[in-house]
């Protein structure tokens, strides 16, 4: 296997990438940082059990289990709060496979214990939310979906802030600040 895929921070981008896809305002940042925080939670609760597993099975019954809850909560989405769902789409069902989450649930759970992978999560959540309200806020000129720099946001476009691309260079450099705020 090539090198440069065994790297945890390259693992980290590709499955940060359908979250920084929906951040494009900030209630979808807080929606899927809470969809994620929710599946963490209830994840946590079974994953202990897996000890009985070892490392090339444990992983993949981690899938499992977090895809059947994700699959679980997008039909309770889809019943119960449509708008919630139409929104999201079909990222939900990547959450599961989102490396953070896998991670966290392998090895947090077992070293750190749940309450210091529930404040990394929380992070991911606060980290979500910024970028969607830089997104939204220079991207459509709205925040929480109400005009904020103009009366017409639909007048107000600009690309780089509202397209994927803006995404990512959104997310580098909310993530370059997070790591100068830590040291």
């Amino acid at each position: 296997m090539n090198k440069k895929f065994v790297d945890y921070k390259t693992l980290f981008l590709l499955g940060v990438i359908p979250l920084i896809a929906l951040t494009d305002s900030a209630l979808n940042g807080l929606r899927i940082g809470i969809l994620l925080l929710i599946l963490y939670i209830i994840s946590s609760i079974i994953t202990p059990i897996l000890s009985i597993f070892y490392e090339p099975y444990k992983s993949i019954v981690i899938v499992i289990i977090t895809t059947t809850i994700a699959s679980i909560m997008n039909s309770f989405l889809n019943h119960r709060f449509h708008w919630f769902s139409d929104n999201l789409g079909i990222f939900i069902f990547l959450i599961p496979v989102n490396s953070l989450l896998i991670n966290n649930l392998k090895n947090f759970n077992n070293i750190k214990g749940f309450i210091a992978g529930a404040k990394d999560f929380l992070i991911v959540v606060s980290f979500l939310l910024i970028i969607g309200f830089i997104r939204e806020i220079f991207g459509r000129g709205t925040l929480l979906n109400q005009p904020l720099l103009n009366d017409d946001p639909e007048s107000f476009l600009l690309l780089p802030f509202s397209s994927a691309c803006g995404g990512f260079i959104i997310s580098g450099t909310v993530w370059f600040f997070f790591k100068r705020g830590k040291e």
